[in-house]
């Protein structure tokens, strides 16, 4: 088999440019036709970020995304002073086409001057942004209850100011509460981690503002989404290689958790149409039966937050020292963040892949490593991101990804051919 490594809320959401007929599952359809277009037009990987022009000398980050229409979540906002311009980046390239979509109709106007948007260079996603988006879920805004030496605007914005730039804060008249948004989520978990720390935030709540049901598209769940095969005599690892061919990769991770009770799987799916590909697709052997589950568990929200930033179950390592790593450390180093399928490792290519039973289990390995990098040293000067399986030919990939360093404080960027979820490894 063969494997690749890889302001204040806006005023209106675009859905409000979505079709209005059936909202959710219009939605989905809506990211999907772009997907397809773009990847139809293009080889290179979609790009999440747009670059707006002709802003008036008076404009303000936050005034800008409070236009309609700016709403989806993002993930960096960066000046370009020099030039007047601002280039936004959002989690989604969906984001990014629904904005210049709204430019091309002419919906931005800003102190009667109309705004130029259009598309910017693909930027490669951090995996640690999508764990802890996933888990948190974090943003660029952090909701503050101060303590009392930070109740004044002066106090508090000097406090901030230590993690980065800001893009706007507010106080409550009390000065008991306050929101800090951040020009990026790396500054802002920078700064909700350093808080908690320290003694003088001991007593207050430092959290982020939840932006995860801004993400599409989102299955209204309506249909199930969780395939039971009963009278099994497989160990997990052997059920998940047997359907390794069967799972439908086309938008990505399509089985989010695989739990087992006795003889029997239990297979929770992204959304109903991983489902039903899958059950109308797959033909049990032997004695294998599949069914629809009965007793349906609604799917958590940040598997499929998870799933559709580009997360999966399986993590790919490049870059080892395979004189100190082997297939039993990787289980052991990696088992305490959840159930391990299997473990491989490619001496030739020193490079490796932990694949988990849950798409979670695996945010929290990249969560916890790059919060504690010290933990996993031996695996220090390695990259650690989400495989995906390849794709046919010249097609570009669903999500273009940056895979993080280990043994550093913050993520380094890498070359273009390790920045791709689309290098390969193989195992068996």
């Amino acid at each position: 088999m063969s494997l690749s490594f890889l302001p204040r809320p806006a005023r209106s959401s675009l859905l409000s440019l979505l079709p209005r007929s059936t909202c959710l599952s219009c939605s989905r359809r809506f990211v999907r036709k772009i997907a397809s277009e773009a990847l139809k037009s293009s080889k290179e990987p979609l790009t999440r970020c747009v670059l707006i022009k002709n802003l008036p000398p008076t404009f303000t980050v936050a005034k800008l995304l409070s236009l309609k229409g700016f709403g989806r979540p993002i993930e960096s906002v960066i000046r370009r002073p020099s030039s007047n311009e601002v280039e936004i980046c959002y989690l989604q390239p969906a984001g990014a086409a629904c904005v210049v979509r709204a430019a091309k109709k002419g919906d931005f106007v800003m102190d009667g001057q109309k705004l130029k948007v259009e598309f910017c260079r693909p930027r490669p996603l951090p995996v640690e942004i999508i764990a802890a988006v996933s888990l948190r879920p974090a943003s660029r805004r952090l909701l503050l209850r101060l303590p009392k030496c930070f109740r004044t605007e002066k106090a508090l914005e000097e406090e901030m100011q230590r993690f980065g730039e800001m893009e706007q804060m507010w106080m409550a008249e009390d000065g008991k509460k306050a929101t800090v948004t951040f020009s990026d989520i790396a500054t802002a978990l920078k700064a909700g981690k350093t808080l908690r720390s320290e003694k003088a935030w001991a007593d207050s709540n430092v959290t982020f503002y939840v932006q995860y049901k801004h993400i599409y598209p989102r299955d209204p769940q309506v249909y199930p989404h969780t395939v039971c095969l009963s009278h099994l005599d497989l160990a997990p690892y052997q059920l998940l290689s047997g359907l390794k061919d069967v799972l439908d990769w086309k938008m990505g991770e399509p089985l989010v958790c695989c739990s087992m009770n006795k003889n029997s799987a239990f297979l929770k799916f992204r959304d109903w149409d991983a489902a039903k590909i899958f059950y109308d697709t797959y033909n049990p052997p032997g004695r294998i039966q599949k069914s629809w589950a009965n007793d349906e568990t609604p799917i958590l929200s940040n598997q499929v937050t998870a799933a559709i930033l580009g997360a999966s179950r399986t993590l790919s390592i490049s870059n080892l020292d395979i004189q100190r790593i082997w297939s039993g450390r990787l289980r052991e180093d990696f088992g305490k963040f959840g159930d391990v399928i299997r473990t491989f490792v490619e001496l030739e290519h020193r490079r490796a892949v932990v694949e988990f039973a849950d798409i979670m289990h695996a945010c929290k390995a990249i969560d916890h490593i790059y919060n504690n990098g010290s933990d996993f040293s031996v695996y220090a000067g390695s990259k650690i991101g989400f495989w995906h399986r390849p794709r046919s030919g010249v097609t570009p990939p669903v999500f273009y990804l940056r895979p993080m360093e280990i043994g550093g404080s913050t993520s380094q960027l890498v070359s273009k051919s390790n920045m791709s979820v689309e290098s390969e490894v193989s195992y068996s």
